[in-house]
């Protein structure tokens, strides 16, 4: 998939979340629109946040046994 079109799913589905957030009040429009200008890091974000979650998760089980 070109990296264009991956961009923009991801900028829609931040919009779609940054919508429902601020229709239950946990964010304002100024809020949303800073984060769907920003994607890009978020999904930089999300994916260290992912692998380290990832990583402690294998790791948890192999230390229990």
């Amino acid at each position: 998939m070109d990296k264009a079109i991956i961009g923009g799913i991801v900028r829609a589905g931040l919009a779609s979340v940054g919508g429902y957030l601020v229709s239950k009040g946990y964010a304002t429009s100024a809020d949303v629109e800073t984060l769907a200008t920003n994607a890009n890091a978020v999904v930089g974000v999300a994916t260290v946040v992912a692998t380290v979650a990832w990583s402690w998760w294998s790791k948890r089980k192999a230390v229990a046994k």
